[in-house]
């Protein structure tokens, strides 16, 4: 059973017994939630991590390829939502520059030739998935918001990729 030990040898006092081992949680006074709380509950551990994710997110963004232009038109329509469909509370949902140039980046490292994404939003990551794919290589993408899919839709027109991407307009699981 977890969290204990075997008894002691037969013949010994207390043999065949199970003896209880705390857990750490237990030793360290911790709740069953604890895992639920954010690792640093110190402000000062929380500003040292901030600050090193920063120099990361600097480092990586300096040396990191340009943001295509297509891509910074799709990503600032998300963000300002100009024609109100509403979107632009979803733009946290974005992959963004950098994680779309990595995304981009392992694409071309692995010329995939089929790529399935469950949840396109407005496309973003679906075109830069799509800068790596094998020749004659298809991206399936499956988005379940009629008005992502139609920003979507028009940004993968407007790259030249709809005979190499497929957008499906359905919930994931029902697509899958």
């Amino acid at each position: 059973p977890s969290g204990t030990l075997e008894g002691k040898a037969k013949g010994e006092e207390g043999g065949n017994d199970e003896t209880q081992i705390p857990s750490w949680d237990e030793q360290n006074g911790a709740s069953e939630t604890a895992w639920l709380n954010p690792p640093f509950q110190s402000a000062r551990l929380n500003r040292m991590f901030d600050d090193v994710l920063d120099r990361y997110h600097v480092y990586a963004s300096d040396h990191s390829s340009a943001e295509p232009p297509l891509l910074r038109e799709l990503r600032e329509a998300t963000e300002t939502d100009e024609d109100g469909n509403g979107l632009a509370g979803g733009a946290h949902m974005i992959s963004g520059p950098l994680q779309g140039r990595f995304l981009s980046l392992l694409s071309k490292l692995l010329k995939p030739k089929n790529i399935l994404e469950l949840g396109t939003f407005t496309g973003y990551s679906a075109l830069c998935l799509s800068e790596g794919l094998a020749e004659g290589g298809r991206l399936v993408t499956v988005e379940k918001d009629p008005r992502a899919a139609a920003v979507a839709r028009c940004f993968i027109d407007k790259a030249g990729l709809s005979s190499c991407v497929d957008l499906v307009e359905a919930d994931g699981l029902e697509a899958l």
